[in-house]
Order: structure tokens, then C-alpha cells, then sequence
């Protein structure tokens, strides 16, 4: 509490004291100024131009000035002949007289007309980004009198980017397009430069370059490939089909593919044929489909020039028939045999072992697998055995016989 009001008692003497100093220097400046007198010095000169007089300030330390010196302005100093000039446009009048070599004032200034526009023709080329436009303008103040667009380069297409090889020089044709669908001309928008040769397989170039409303170019290219493989054929067994086919002309080589959902390569080879026995390390299966593709290619470099693909579809020969059961009836003699996969089964019926003159039916479809053959004699003697067989590229292979089943009658 003491502390306190100890504290207070200080702030009023800071507070006295410092009032009393403000009252004791207001004072003195307001009662010594009546006594003060003016000493002036000089502070700046400002010298006279051409049309404002020139003086010298003078200054005391209590802050009072005037001016004085005063000089008298000078006036302007003219050039005595025309030198300044201001070229007349289309867009201010031109001016022409003498100025002041201080202020660079004018005098005696003569104006002229304005000067006619100065149309001119002005071309931005179109390329395959943007549009183009042929305008008439105004070369000084870009007045317009007319403009046209030229609209951009859309599509640049050859007639055609593959050729078979035929020994004759290929030359496609060039389309162009702008991008409203409008042609463009040859020799007049554009040049072509074909790569030499394009005779034999290969990769060829071909250089647009644009011109007159157009710049830019674009190089295209079009292939030349191998004869496509011909006549080939397909032979099956029951765990391997032998591929086969003629010699396509200036061909370094033959791909063989096997066709599922997707291409299987499963031979790269230079001979004419190749027999497929497994396909991933399986073997095939008997009375099974499968589609093979096969074509030629012309090396260059390190990568290969494919021809179009051959397609051949084939199916493994069935495997050895088995008979799955024979009996008889007052119906006559029926066979049944075990169910594999085939296209149909071929039964045969013979009253001796060596099947000379038997009785033969064909039923198409797997699974028909059973036949009932009529009309036979009770007590007699009758041999049976069947085969399988697939339809394979127009021809019928057979597979093996069954064993051979006695039965009476």
C-alpha cells in the first residue's frame, strides 16, 4: 500500500516539471522576439530565362526571406532560318519555323496538310496451327480497307501408305485440306518431293513444302512390302499340322503365328515350310482348331518390313476311334463308340475280317456316335469298327480305325 503511494508521488513532480519547463520556453521565445534583429544571408540565386526574371533569395536564422537582385528575363533567342520540322502523316498535320536555342519555343510556324493514307498489302501465311489472312492496310496509322482469312492447313494425306511389291515404282498422290474442307493445289499451295527409287520393299519419304498462302512443310511416308505368302496349305495328324507354302520374291524371311485372342509368334524362319508340333511347350491336340497366320518380311537394319498376314484354318486329325459298345437287336446290329473330338464317325459293318464290300455310314456331327445297322440276318456272323474323322481346308481326314468287334446277327 505504502509502495503505491510512493509511486503516485513521484508521477506528480515528473508531471510539475515538466509543465514548468513548456511555460518557461514559450515564454522566452514569445518575449526575446520583440528584441531580435534580422541578420539575412544569402541563400540561392535563380538565374533569369526567357520569359521569368532571375533574383537571389536572402534568408535570416529565424527563418525570414525575400527576394531580391531582381534581373530581367531575356527573352527568346530565335534561330534565323527554319529548322524545325514535324513530317506531315495521315494521322496530324506537319508543321515547319524557327525555335528559341534556350527554351526550344516556336515561332513563324507554317502547317500542312495532312498526307493521304498509304495503303498496302499485307499477307500472314496460314500453317497447319493457325489461319492465315491477306489484308489492305494503311502502312502508318494500320487503317483496314479489307481483309480475308486464309484458313490452316487441316490434313495432309497420301492416297495410299502401303503397296505390295510388283517391281514398279510407286508414286501415291498427295491430298490437302484446309480446315473448312476446301483442296489445296499442287505446284500452286504446295510442292512434292518423292525419295528416289521406290521400287524394291522398303520405308519411303514423301516432303510437302507449302507456298503462296501456306508455309511450312511435312514429310509423309508409304511402305512398300513383301509379297503376300501364297499357296499355303496345311496338312494335319493328330498332334502336329505341316505348314507349307511357295517363295515370295525379294522376302528375307517367314513369320509363323498362331491366332487366339491375340497373335502367338511360334516360328521365325527362311524355309518354305515348318511343322508345328507344340505351341508353349505343349503339344497339340487331336481333332482340335486352330488358325495360323504366316508372313514374309524384308530386313532393314535392325527392324523388319512385314508383308499383309495368309490365314489358314485347320484341325487336328482325331485320335485312334475306340467302340464303346455292340449289341444286338430285332432292330438289327447297333455300334456305339467312345466320344472324342471330331467333326463326325464313320461306321463300317462286313460278314468277313478283311472288310471287303462292307457296308459304310458316314454321320456328321460328334456327337453322333452311334449307328444301327438293319436288316441283318439272325445267327450270322458280322465284324464292325469305326474311325473318326475332321473336315480340314475342303478335305476330309480320317482318323484311325477302332479294333475290330465280332457280333452275331
Amino acid at each position: 500500500m505504502q509502495q503505491g503511494d510512493n509511486m503516485k508521488r513521484i508521477k506528480s513532480v515528473f508531471s510539475f516539471l515538466f509543465l514548468s519547463f513548456i511555460f518557461i520556453f514559450v515564454t522566452a521565445a514569445i518575449f526575446g522576439a520583440a528584441d531580435h534583429e534580422h541578420k539575412y544571408t544569402e541563400l540561392y540565386t535563380v538565374k533569369p530565362v526567357c520569359t521569368e526574371k532571375g533574383y537571389t533569395v536572402f534568408s535570416c536564422v529565424c527563418g525570414d526571406s525575400y527576394e531580391g537582385n531582381l534581373t530581367d528575363e531575356l527573352g527568346h533567342d530565335f534561330s534565323s532560318e527554319v529548322i524545325y520540322y514535324k513530317k506531315a502523316t495521315c494521322l496530324e498535320k506537319g508543321e515547319a519555323g524557327r525555335y528559341c536555342k534556350r527554351c526550344y519555343a516556336k515561332s513563324d510556324i507554317t502547317y500542312y496538310d495532312k498526307t493521304p493514307h498509304k495503303p498496302v498489302e499485307v499477307m500472314v501465311k496460314a500453317t497447319s496451327k493457325k489461319d492465315g489472312e491477306a489484308r489492305k492496310e494503311c502502312s502508318v496509322c494500320k487503317k483496314l480497307y479489307s481483309r480475308e482469312t486464309i484458313s490452316k492447313i487441316a490434313s495432309v494425306k497420301l492416297e495410299s501408305k502401303t503397296y505390295t511389291y510388283d517391281g514398279k515404282v510407286k508414286t501415291p498422290s498427295v491430298a490437302v485440306k484446309d480446315s473448312k474442307g476446301n483442296k489445296l493445289k499442287n505446284k500452286r499451295d504446295y510442292t512434292v518431293k518423292y525419295q528416289k527409287g521406290r521400287k524394291k520393299t522398303g520405308t519411303y519419304s514423301v516432303k510437302i513444302t507449302f507456298k503462296g498462302n501456306y508455309e511450312g512443310e511435312k514429310t509423309l511416308y508409304f511402305k512398300i512390302r513383301p509379297v503376300v505368302v501364297r499357296n499355303l496349305s496345311a496338312t494335319p495328324s493328330i498332334s502336329s499340322v505341316y505348314l507349307s507354302w511357295d517363295k515370295s520374291k525379294g522376302a528375307d524371311g517367314y513369320e509363323i503365328y498362331l491366332k487366339t485372342d491375340k497373335l502367338k509368334l511360334v516360328k521365325d524362319t527362311d524355309k518354305l515350310y515348318y511343322r508345328v508340333n507344340k505351341i508353349n511347350g505343349k503339344k497339340l491336340k487331336s481333332g482340335t482348331d486352330y488358325t495360323f497366320l504366316v508372313k514374309s518380311y524384308k530386313k532393314a537394319g535392325d527392324k523388319k518390313l512385314y508383308s499383309a498376314s495368309k490365314k489358314i484354318k485347320v484341325t487336328t486329325k482325331p485320335q485312334k476311334c475306340r467302340i464303346k459298345k455292340v449289341s444286338t437287336s430285332s432292330g438289327g446290329i447297333t455300334v456305339s463308340a467312345v466320344k472324342q473330338n471330331c467333326h463326325g464317325y464313320e461306321f463300317l459293318l462286313s460278314t468277313n475280317k478283311s472288310f471287303s464290300n462292307p457296308v459304310s455310314v458316314r454321320l456328321k456331327g460328334k456327337s453322333k456316335r452311334s449307328y444301327t445297322f438293319k436288316n441283318t440276318i439272325k445267327g450270322k456272323t458280322y465284324y464292325v469298327k469305326v474311325r473318326a474323322y475332321i473336315t480340314s481346308g475342303g478335305e476330309s481326314y480320317k482318323g484311325y480305325y477302332s479294333e475290330i468287334k465280332k457280333i452275331k446277327g
